[in-house]
């Protein structure tokens, strides 16, 4: 007596289009194929996963040799964010394709942690960077300030990833001495402290001579100001104008 033939249904699966980049929040949108390959017709459930849970099924009922497709719609949250695995199953078959959830832009900034000596009214720059942690193109304002209020603004644009190093000019009238300043973004915020002093090599009259650039020389090699301060006594040596 000769082995029985087991006569099936046998729904094939193949996901055939789906938003493989979608940003958190909205929905997963994909649309599944669903062919009959066994000799009979049959009713099967059909299921969408996505992150290893099931999110979406279909029950169908398709003759041999018949296919239909069928949709599926998953929402999506911020907290999903990251490379998933959409999963389409019956009880015969399963196929997967990868898709990407985008979280939202994030700017992260950063100032430099060194305390800097400029002199009070020349001009301060501060060295900042910003990087994209996110998973969009973004454009942010990043301002600069201290407890009296904006010193100044940058807007930026960065891909996703992307770094950008920026510096931050203004006038050292608008902050006091031992001021403490901040970056921020729309989403970081960071901060460091600078000081500000007047410039002391000149002599009574205002004028640095060359007494006032030695000390400044000597200042600089000792670590006590910085190559900037020298560079405008420098200046104003050269030039024999008044420091104040």
């Amino acid at each position: 007596m000769g082995a029985a033939v087991v006569v099936e249904e046998r729904f094939e699966v193949e996901l055939t289009e789906t938003n493989a980049s979608v940003e958190g929040g909205e929905s997963l949108e994909a649309t599944a194929l669903v062919n009959n390959t066994g000799d009979v017709a049959g009713t099967q459930n059909v299921t969408f996963s996505l992150y290893g849970v099931e999110t979406d099924s279909a029950e169908l009922t398709l003759a041999s040799g018949e296919s239909t497709s069928v949709e599926f719609s998953v929402p999506t949250t911020v907290a999903d964010n990251g490379t998933r695995y959409a999963v389409v199953g019956s009880r015969t078959d399963q196929n997967a394709t990868r898709v990407d959830i985008l979280g939202p832009a994030r700017i992260v900034v950063g100032l430099s942690d060194e305390t800097v000596i400029p002199e009070n009214g020349t001009n301060m720059t501060i060295a900042a960077g910003a990087v994209n942690r996110g998973d969009e193109t973004a454009t942010q304002e990043l301002t600069l300030s201290d407890e009296n209020g904006t010193l100044a603004t940058r807007t930026v644009t960065l891909e996703p990833d992307a770094v950008r190093r920026l510096n931050f000019t203004y006038s050292t009238d608008a902050a006091g001495v031992g001021e403490n300043v901040t970056l921020t973004s729309t989403n970081t915020s960071s901060n460091t402290t600078f000081i500000t002093e007047t410039m002391s090599y000149a002599d009574p009259n205002g004028v640095i001579d060359s007494r006032g650039l030695d000390i400044a020389v000597l200042d600089w090699k000792d670590g006590e100001i910085s190559k900037d301060v020298l560079e405008q006594v420098i200046e104003y040596w050269a030039s024999g104008e008044e420091v104040y």
